[in-house]
């Protein structure tokens, strides 16, 4: 204590913790702040109780100061979250059977190809194809034409091209040359051929059987390795020049353009052994010729009247063999149509053609009586 001023003084007490500030004669002690509120705390910076914010969906972000949810756990059915673009996406509706294709963008569905009958759709062409057809010859994919055939294989000379059962056919042997190798098949031509030239009497009378219109067995090569794979069977122009034709084979394409034969079939005339099999390297054609176009029209159209001819017999053996006089005068001229023979020289009836035949068999059976 002391006496100036005769007042009292004491030093300032401050509460424990606190201090006096002798700017403003107050105690003052550093104040402990408490946010009573659940999940806040203070903050200094704000100078107030704070709590971090709270999303119903997703999770804050400070950067944008908003909630973010992630698009993938809100994408309606049919769309699918995005990562890269954030984003829900769904590919465009398309019609029933077609889908879209994110390449093109643009909805796709298979194509139905409709191809006409015998052909097929080729993917690498976009077109329905067929495999070519060759009116001569066969197809060769490699060269994509069509192979005529001239004897020589189309997969290479070292394959011969031989003539079998009709038809041109690569080898994958070596050529052999067969020359007259081989059996025969069928008759001998023209063993069974009738002949009027028959035993006589004293008086030089026919005591054979006689033949009226008689014809004759004609054969010709149509193919085979004996003919060079050629055709002597075709037209007499064709053959003038082949050496490897016979002259009766000549003889017969000269009959054939007069339309003097009859044409029987074709037969395997030549075979050839080899081990346990035999092939065929030759086949001929069989005809029977007459020695007038009427004599093969009369017997085309009378030899159905009769009986007696059951058929022209075999390739292998026909039978072109003339009628008998008794068989001869049973066959009805009236049927018999010999338009062909007269053709455009002379314009005749069916009657005066009938009448005028009759005539010549009666000439003909006059002349026998005597």
């Amino acid at each position: 204590m002391t006496l100036a001023g005769s007042v009292c003084y004491v030093s300032v007490y401050c509460p424990t913790g606190g201090s006096l500030n002798t700017n403003t004669e107050l105690c003052e002690a550093a104040a402990t702040l408490t946010c009573f509120t659940e999940g806040y705390s203070y903050s200094g910076t704000f100078n107030k109780c704070v709590s971090a914010p709270i999303c119903d969906y997703g999770y804050f972000d400070w950067s944008i100061d908003l909630c973010r949810l992630s698009a993938s756990n809100i994408c309606p059915a049919t769309y699918s979250y995005n990562n890269d673009q954030n984003k829900c996406l769904s590919d465009p509706p398309c019609a029933p059977g077609a889908s879209y294709s994110t390449t093109l963008n643009q909805c796709t569905i298979a194509s139905v190809h409709d191809c006409p009958d015998n052909t097929s759709y080729s993917s690498l062409s976009r077109l329905c194809e067929v495999y070519p057809m060759c009116e001569i010859g066969a197809y060769n994919a490699d060269t994509n034409r069509c192979y005529e055939g001239d004897n020589t294989c189309p997969y290479g000379t070292q394959y011969p091209c031989l003539s079998y059962q009709g038809k041109n056919r690569c080898s994958a042997q070596e050529c052999m040359q067969y020359g007259s190798a081989g059996e025969d098949q069928g008759t001998p031509q023209g063993s069974n051929d009738k002949h009027d030239n028959g035993e006589t009497d004293e008086e030089g009378n026919c005591i054979d059987t006689i033949y009226i219109f008689n014809g004759h067995d004609r054969r010709c090569r149509s193919d085979g390795v004996t003919i060079g794979f050629q055709d002597c069977c075709a037209d007499e122009d064709y053959l003038f020049g082949l050496a490897q034709c016979r002259e009766e084979e000549k003889q017969l394409a000269h009959l054939k353009a007069r339309g003097m034969c009859h044409y029987i079939g074709e037969y395997c005339s030549k075979k050839l052994s080899l081990l346990f099999t035999e092939i065929c390297i030759e086949h001929s054609k069989t005809y029977c010729c007459f020695n007038s176009k009427m004599g093969r029209i009369i017997q085309e159209q009378g030899r159905p009247q009769l009986k007696t001819f059951e058929d022209w017999g075999q390739s292998e053996g026909p039978n072109c063999r003339g009628m008998k006089p008794e068989e001869f005068e049973m066959v009805d001229f009236s049927r018999i149509d010999l338009s062909e023979w007269y053709g455009d020289i002379v314009a005749k009836s069916q009657e005066e053609i009938s009448n005028s035949m009759q005539n010549k068999v009666q000439t003909f059976y006059d002349n026998l009586e005597h």
